[in-house]
């Protein structure tokens, strides 16, 4: 198959080549080969049909992250499958979370929404941050805000959650 030999050809040459939408986006750290590009355009609806079929959908892959994530903790963590499952649902929320996760503006709490002024405050990970208060009140609320906005992304996607997981 030509398109299939003009991929490994072009990523050996160091390009890059990824669809977007119906473009064909080749980009390289170097000069493109003039015959290589040629070719690459000649054949761009091949390339693309192919790219596309081989990339697997975004429930897949949240699918098979789920999956993976279960069995090392199972087969290498030593854990019942049960529970196995219930981590990998909690890392899968947060992956979700890490890479689509809403993020305020820094004068901004993240559990409660109010400004947070001169108050003093506590720095997440993901760069929102919450007011502190003997309560971590607003902490709480916004952990339960991301995980539960993760959770219906997942649930939305078709993924079943282990049934210690499943409270709502």
């Amino acid at each position: 198959m030509i398109a299939q030999r003009l991929i490994e050809d072009a990523r050996a040459a160091g390009l890059s080549i990824e669809v977007e939408g119906a473009d064909l986006i080749v980009e390289a750290d170097c000069e493109m080969p003039p015959d290589l590009l040629a070719s690459l355009r000649q054949h761009k609806a091949e390339l693309i049909a192919v790219l596309v079929v081989s990339k697997p959908s975004k429930v897949q892959r949240w699918r098979d992250e789920f999956e993976e994530r279960a069995a090392i903790r199972e087969y290498d963590g030593g854990y019942t499958r049960a529970e196995a499952e219930r981590l990998a649902w909690g890392e899968i929320e947060n992956r979700w979370h890490k890479e689509h996760g809403e993020r305020l503006s820094v004068d901004i709490c993240a559990g409660c929404r109010r400004p947070i002024d001169q108050s003093e405050a506590l720095d997440q990970i993901d760069g929102n941050r919450v007011h502190v208060d003997r309560n971590f009140a607003c902490l709480i609320k916004y952990g339960e805000r991301w995980r539960g906005t993760a959770r219906r992304a997942i649930l939305d996607m078709g993924l079943k959650p282990p049934a210690e997981v499943d409270r709502r």
